[in-house]
């Protein structure tokens, strides 16, 4: 629908936008308005996009994204190596999760913020595996 695509195109322009002002301004933020759209629609669409097919995992491995700025709201990524679910996180336990908020989910997933200078800059607090926490990028990347 036409909805749909101005929707796409606006949250383009968001992480775009946060591209020229982050170099600038460490402190730079995606747009209030554009979020709801990127973390409910874009960001399954981007994942699936770049999702990079492996071997089939004996066990599959779930990341989650525990965000801080919403109340009692986190995403499951259970990856199987040769596909993918993102959901709702449903209690089960994670292997990593990723504590930060929307922006941060929403810009690491895309690939625009680094793991490691995330986490010493304090954006991103790591919880569980961190050497199976590296690996999420090489599953999901950007396109």
């Amino acid at each position: 629908s036409v909805a749909r695509l101005i929707d796409v195109r606006a949250s383009e322009l968001a992480v775009h936008g946060w591209d020229v002002r982050y170099p600038m301004d460490r402190s730079a933020t995606l747009s209030d308005k554009a979020v709801p759209f990127l973390k409910k629609v874009f960001m399954r669409r981007w994942l699936y996009s770049g999702f990079q097919k492996g071997e089939a995992l004996r066990e599959p491995v779930r990341f989650r994204f525990k965000l801080t700025d919403t109340e009692n709201e986190s995403y499951d990524v259970l990856v199987s190596g040769d596909k993918f679910r993102l959901a709702p996180s449903d209690g089960s336990v994670a292997n990593v999760t990723f504590v930060g908020d929307s922006d941060t989910y929403i810009l690491f997933c895309m690939g625009r913020l680094s793991l490691n200078r995330s986490v010493r800059r304090g954006r991103i607090v790591l919880e569980g595996d961190a050497e199976l926490a590296t690996q999420f990028r090489g599953w999901f990347k950007g396109v």
